[in-house]
């Protein structure tokens, strides 16, 4: 990308005069825009971000006329498990952009940037406020080039998305919010989720008890339940990011009495498209360890790409590579096959909020032995193997979070 904004950009800076403006600019400001949202409806909503290129003092840069859909180059859109995007579109134009200091009014051009989202719920039955965030990460690769000071970070328009189950349960909303706290029917309608709402953080403070009871006195584990009870989230994402460093071809040679032999590579096995049940395996034996401290139906662990990485995340990133072991059948007499054995080196990150709480890397290996079905494939043999060493992950994580006491 950069490579291509440097073709582009270097031919198409001008350079413009800035007269002073007041701090309370809307330029380079991310932006937010509330949305009510019913039921199983569809909605389009549309937002802006006034992007300007400033390079300190009284200067700002643009680009050459008809070249601003770099801007929008890899723009992303991150949105929760709760809401869904059934549409989406994004537009650029330079626009006049005024602003007022005092009785001084100041004239620049800016890019306004416009996404537009067609949304809508997943099947959603209690009512929940979520976010979707757009972002326009080109943004800084176009304002390193220009040797902008601003904007520093990516720009961002987010939609807070009040979803109600029903149109009764958004007029109830709405009473509250223009009647306040003093109406009786807030309190009618409070009543029910004030109690969930203590239900859910006993639960959490009897977690906390029984994991302390039990001998564990990990700080992550802690300050994970902790944060839960408070925030009052039911979800841990967990993401994953493979390098696969095997090699891709089988290996045949005479073996010592002149015989052919063959190893197989495992490589195919740990191609992206072929791990989903190894890594759901991942998120089913997390969820198995912590329902030992407090059941999955007050919190439990999900696959999910967040990029802002709200909320707790475990962020998994394994390299699979070969070890000089080799897996055989048993009961053959004159061998002409084998596997290639495998480890795997982990390293997880785990975070609250967007802030790393801990680091933890090590390596795993599938077990010395495995059963199959007669007449397995090789993939199917891989996959066993494979899993041996995926559930070894989970062991070397119970004991490192001090898990491991709560199944003696």
């Amino acid at each position: 990308m950069l490579k291509q904004i440097k073709l582009w950009i270097f031919p198409s800076i001008t350079v413009m005069m800035l007269i002073a403006v007041s701090g309370c600019s809307k330029v380079n400001r991310n932006t937010t825009v509330d949305i009510e949202l019913v039921s199983n409806e569809s909605k389009a909503v549309e937002g802006s971000f006034l992007l300007r290129f400033d390079t300190g003092g009284d200067r700002y840069v643009k680009l050459k006329p008809g070249i601003e859909k770099i801007i929008l180059n890899d723009w992303e859109v991150d949105v929760s498990n709760k809401l869904k995007v059934k549409g989406r579109n994004a537009t650029v134009n330079l626009t006049q952009y005024e602003e007022k200091n005092g009785n001084q009014t100041t004239t620049s051009q800016v890019y306004e940037i416009t996404p537009t989202l067609i949304i809508a719920a997943n099947q959603e039955t209690k009512n929940f406020k979520e976010y979707i965030v757009v972002r326009f990460p080109a943004t800084l690769a176009i304002g390193k080039e220009l040797k902008a000071s601003s904007p520093s970070a990516v720009p961002e328009v987010r939609f807070q998305v009040a979803y109600y189950s029903s149109y009764g349960q958004l007029w109830f909303a709405r009473i509250i919010h223009w009647f306040g706290i003093g109406a009786i029917i807030i309190l009618l309608i409070s009543i029910p989720s004030l109690s969930e709402y203590v239900k859910v953080r006993e639960k959490f403070k009897k977690a906390i008890e029984k994991y302390v009871e039990s001998g564990g006195s990990d700080r992550t584990v802690l300050a994970i339940l902790t944060y839960l009870k408070n925030a009052q989230k039911r979800e841990l994402y967990v993401s994953f990011n493979l390098r696969n460093e095997l090699d891709r071809d089988d290996i045949t040679f005479l073996n010592d009495e002149g015989s052919q032999f063959t190893l197989f590579s495992p490589y195919k096995n740990f191609l992206s498209e072929n791990l989903d049940n190894l890594e759901n395996l991942i998120v089913q034996q997390l969820n198995h360890s912590f329902s030992q401290i407090i059941s999955n139906d007050v919190f439990f662990f999900i696959k999910g790409e967040l990029a802002n990485k709200r909320h707790v995340f475990f962020d998994i990133s394994y390299v699979v590579k070969h070890t000089e072991s080799t897996y055989a059948k048993q009961g053959i007499i004159q061998l002409s096959q084998g596997f290639r054995g495998i480890a795997v080196d982990w390293n997880i990150n785990i975070s609250i909020n967007q802030t790393s709480v801990r680091k933890i890397q090590f390596s795993s290996f599938p077990a010395d032995s495995f059963s199959v079905d007669e007449g397995s494939s090789n993939k199917e043999i891989f996959d066993k193997m494979a899993e041996t060493a995926f559930i070894d992950l989970n062991h070397r994580l119970q004991k490192e979070l001090q898990i491991q006491p709560l199944f003696q």
